[in-house]
C-alpha cells in the first residue's frame, strides 16, 4: 500500500508561546510537494506517519487544563483549553458533514469556557468535565468517520489507526464525565488498542474484523453523546 500524504496546517496555539503542527488528509496518494497557497503562509505536505504522533496531544492539553483548574490557576487552564479549541477547529475544517456539527459545538463550548476562566468568572467543575467529554466524543466521532472512509478505500492500516484513536478519545470522554463502562465495553477498548501493536508490527488486519469494530464504536459514540446530553441538562437544572 502506498504511503498517503497529508496537508500540514500549522495551527497557532495560544499559551506559553506554543505552536502545534496539525495535519489533514488531501485525499491524494502522490509523494509530491504541493504548491503553497498564496494566502497560507505555513503549509507543507508530509506523510501520515509524521502527523500521527500529534493525534493524542489534545488529551494532554485537556488533562493539563484539569490540573490547572484544580489548582485555581484559571488563566493557565484557559490557555490549555485554547490549544484544544485549535485542534477541534482544525478537525472541523477537515471533517465530513456528519462530524462537523459536533466538532464545532465542542469548539464553541471550550471557547466559552476558556473565556470565563480568563475573566475570573465562576466555572463549575462539572461544566469543565462535560465540556471536555463532549470534545473527546466529537473527536472520537471524527476519527470514526475517517476510519470508515479508509476502510471503504481498502486502506486497512489507516482504518485501524483511526479506530484505535477514536477508542482512546471515547475512553477519555468517559473519564472526564466520570462515566464507568461495563466490562464488555472495557474489553472492546482493549481490543481496539491492540490495533496499535498490529500496525507497528505490520500485521494484516482483516476488513471484516474492522467492520465489526466500526459498528460497535458507532454505537458507543452515540451512547456517550446521549449520556452527556442528559448529564448536561441535569447539571443546568
Amino acid at each position: 500500500m502506498m504511503k498517503r500524504t497529508s496537508l500540514l496546517t500549522i495551527v497557532a496555539l495560544l499559551g506559553a508561546g506554543l505552536a502545534s503542527a496539525c495535519a489533514a488528509e488531501t485525499g491524494q496518494t502522490k509523494d509530491t510537494k504541493a504548491e503553497k497557497p498564496a494566502d497560507s503562509p505555513s503549509v507543507a505536505v508530509i506523510e501520515d506517519d509524521v502527523w500521527l504522533p500529534w493525534r493524542f496531544e489534545p488529551l494532554v492539553w485537556e488533562d493539563s487544563a484539569q490540573v490547572h483548574y484544580r489548582q485555581n490557576e484559571e488563566k493557565a487552564a484557559a490557555n490549555e483549553l485554547k490549544k484544544a479549541e485549535s485542534w477541534l477547529k482544525f478537525a472541523a475544517s477537515h471533517s465530513l458533514p456528519e462530524s462537523k456539527k459536533a466538532l464545532q459545538a465542542a469548539e464553541s463550548d471550550l471557547a466559552s469556557l476558556s473565556a470565563d476562566l480568563e475573566q475570573g468568572n465562576l466555572v463549575k467543575a462539572t461544566r469543565l468535565n462535560y465540556a471536555l467529554a463532549r470534545a473527546d466524543n466529537a473527536l472520537a466521532q471524527w476519527h470514526y468517520f475517517r476510519a470508515r472512509a479508509a476502510l471503504g478505500q481498502m486502506e486497512e492500516t489507516a482504518a485501524a489507526t483511526d479506530l484505535r484513536t477514536a477508542a482512546r478519545y471515547l475512553q477519555h470522554a468517559a473519564d472526564s464525565a466520570r462515566y464507568e463502562y461495563g466490562p464488555d465495553t472495557t474489553t472492546f477498548f482493549e481490543d481496539m488498542d491492540e490495533y496499535g501493536r498490529a500496525v507497528d508490527e505490520g500485521t494484516t488486519i482483516e476488513p471484516n474484523f474492522l467492520t465489526s469494530h466500526l459498528t460497535a464504536l458507532e454505537h458507543e459514540i452515540q451512547k456517550m453523546a446521549t449520556t452527556l446530553d442528559e448529564a448536561v441538562k441535569k447539571d443546568k437544572a
